[in-house]
């Protein structure tokens, strides 16, 4: 396929949302939104119904303001009968996570994508492909893949603030289903020196999203910045190997020559249109851990990484990090010249030790999260077959029907 392609890559919490959007807001431009996103396996038509932009659910996400639902591009995909876009797999967002090798289905779906895009340019906005920039490169040679990072303690900080807004973790929750699910990929494997981490695999992902959701919440806040940060480091090490452009969020908000610069990049690759000068990303100037806490963190997490890369790609690294001209000042500061951590600190973090999590403690808290699974999905049948509900739905039938009825005469 020789048409333009531009896959952007990030995590969450990023300003993805936002640079998508810079791209949607030019017509010539077909962008699709989080296509690993796992709600896509479910999306009905009656989504673009009842999806209301006036609810400022943008607001809510501290997104910016969308002129259309966030999975408008997929409408065209979803007949009114069925559910879900086409070719897409649960497997896609998590299970797959870390995998750069051959996968027919995943060629699939995205040349799917590609030609639902007609005579526009495709615009990839993923917050669950960045282990797989590599895959994207060898499938799709002349695309253009695009990484985007956050500084990872503001990145971390946007977690624990919409867990207080919106009294939801679904951050710090995919982070660590991600680790989880990928503990014995060599991406994820020296994390387990770190923090205890669990598979749980099941054909309903509301019971994977359940256990996940139950298991985070035994890690202290000091083994979930672990895991983010890991996740951070290991994603910015692969793109900067295998991505076309590493940008930093931060450096395209605060310095108007970074989004020059960014700017003249994609016009040399035909990409024009897109202004960022709207940009207002938020940045934290007080966290949820001690700062001390944090260095030692990712002070910790970088000598595992590092030790655990081979000679050549940690020559290639660096390599790459010395002479590329986007990487920015605040990268270079946190990976070769990291601060020293008073010992003080050391001493008091001693808990994160895995010997002091102890095994047996970690599989009951595991064991634990299944049984409620179980209980739940239990109950939620019960529910289902009890003479109740089944009264109860007999009785409000001939009622829905005769709403539905009502509707289309009235919408003539």
């Amino acid at each position: 396929m020789g048409q333009k392609l531009v896959f952007i890559h990030a995590l969450f919490r990023t300003g993805s949302t936002y640079l998508w959007n810079t791209f949607r807001r030019n017509n010539k431009y077909c962008c699709y939104y989080e296509p690993f996103n796992e709600n896509l396996i479910n999306l009905v038509h009656d989504y673009f119904k009842s999806f209301n932009i006036d609810e400022k659910v943008s607001e809510k996400n501290r997104h910016p303001d969308l002129s259309n639902t966030y999975f408008y591009e997929y409408k065209k995909f979803i007949k009114k009968k069925d559910k879900g876009v086409p070719y897409f797999k649960k497997s896609f967002p998590y299970d797959e996570y870390c995998h750069t090798e051959s996968n027919p289905d995943l060629l699939r779906y995205i040349n799917f994508l590609i030609d639902g895009a007609e005579e526009k340019i495709p615009i990839f906005q993923f917050n669950r492909s960045s282990l797989r920039a590599l895959w994207f490169k060898r499938n799709y040679p002349s695309s253009l893949n695009i990484y985007l990072y956050r500084n990872p303690r503001d990145q971390w900080q946007s977690y624990i603030d919409f867990f207080k807004r919106n009294n939801n973790p679904y951050f710090l929750t995919r982070d660590i289903m991600i680790a989880g699910k990928n503990r014995n990929k060599d991406s994820f494997s020296a994390l387990q020196s770190l923090v205890p981490l669990f598979e749980y695999f099941n054909d309903d992902f509301s019971a994977e999203e359940i256990f996940y959701m139950i298991l985070y919440k035994s890690y202290t806040d000091a083994e979930q910045y672990t895991v983010v940060y890991f996740l951070w480091l290991t994603a910015l090490i692969e793109n900067i190997l295998n991505s076309d452009f590493v940008i930093c969020i931060d450096d395209l908000n605060a310095n108007i020559r970074d989004r020059g610069d960014f700017i003249g990049y994609l016009r040399m690759h035909e990409i024009t249109g897109i202004d960022l000068n709207d940009i207002n990303i938020r940045g934290y100037s007080s966290y949820s851990l001690d700062p001390g806490i944090m260095d030692w963190i990712e002070k910790t997490v970088r000598e595992v990484i590092f030790s655990s890369l081979g000679s050549n790609k940690k020559r290639e690294f660096h390599d790459k990090l010395d002479s590329s001209g986007n990487i920015s000042q605040l990268l270079r500061e946190k990976i070769i010249n990291p601060a020293s951590t008073p010992m003080n600190v050391v001493q008091g973090m001693t808990h994160l030790n895995p010997e002091e999590r102890h095994f047996d403690m970690s599989m009951s808290i595991a064991r634990n999260a299944v049984d409620i699974v179980n209980e739940k999905k239990q109950y939620i049948n019960q529910i289902y077959n009890s003479y109740t509900y089944k009264l109860g739905d007999f009785i409000l039938n001939p009622i829905k029907r005769a709403i539905k009825i009502y509707r289309k005469i009235k919408n003539r």
